[in-house]
């Protein structure tokens, strides 16, 4: 069977965005007068937004909704991102892109996030 479909996750896969994501963070939270340095985001690696928004806003006394936070950290996230003039992929991604487009087969991509 051949592959009709490839989802790839941006976090860790296509880009290292763990060093990214700790500096947009770092930022982030000091515009809403938070203090903090990437340490403290290791207790945050792979659990759910909801889960590191909820922790933060108890342990800060934020009075904005999660819900809020987390759209508006996303959106500056992603404007973070494309603001970044040397984003360089995981090491073979481009490779393996182009051997993608080599193909005869027409195979439909998809790329996830989760953070």
């Amino acid at each position: 069977m051949k592959a009709r479909a490839l989802i790839f996750d941006m976090d860790g896969v296509l880009i290292d965005t763990e060093q990214l994501n700790d500096t947009h963070m770092v930022k982030f939270l000091k515009k809403l007068g938070i203090e903090i340095d990437s340490d403290y985001l290791q207790k945050f690696r792979g659990v759910h937004a909801k889960y590191a928004w909820d922790q933060i806003s108890k342990e800060f006394n934020l009075s904005t909704p999660i819900d809020q936070l987390i759209s508006e950290v996303r959106k500056s996230y992603l404007d973070y991102l494309i603001s970044l003039d040397n984003l360089e992929p995981v090491e073979g991604v481009r490779e393996f892109l182009e051997k993608l487009k080599e193909t005869k087969d027409q195979i439909s991509c998809c790329i996830i996030s989760l953070s």
